[in-house]
């Protein structure tokens, strides 16, 4: 089943659809899944040490183009993306994705502690372990 969120967007892009197909209009949503791009680095990441490694922008782009020339009102680029997102809740996704950028904010604030850069870090919320 479908969670929310997910149904909302797939229900949005097929209403856009049947609305402007008349004029040739066609809507695709991209639910991209974590793609290497420099926003990796930005958070800390490695991707060779991610849980879930990141696809390529090559095939980010490549199944994202092709789902838009199949008229698909959902794209989900990545095969491990699609299982994922079938199977695991979007919540329990997000929380997935957050504790993962969590991990990354909290070894940049330790470095920087290490480096002498900062003598103290505030730690908010669950950033804090």
């Amino acid at each position: 089943m479908m969670q929310p969120r997910r149904r909302m967007y797939t229900v949005l892009a097929k209403r856009f659809t049947t609305r402007f197909k008349p004029l040739g209009v066609y809507v695709s949503v991209l639910a991209a899944g974590f793609t290497n791009t420099p926003v990796l680095e930005k958070f800390r990441f490695d991707p060779k040490t991610m849980p879930m490694k990141p696809m390529s922008v090559e095939q980010c782009v490549s199944e994202g183009l092709s789902g838009l020339i199949k008229n698909r009102s959902r794209v989900v680029p990545g095969a491990l993306n699609r299982i994922m997102n079938a199977l695991v809740p979007a919540s329990l996704a997000r929380k997935m994705e957050a504790d993962m950028i969590d991990k990354g904010l909290c070894q940049q604030v330790r470095r920087c502690e290490g480096l002498g850069l900062i003598t103290s870090a505030i730690v908010i919320g669950r950033w804090h372990r």
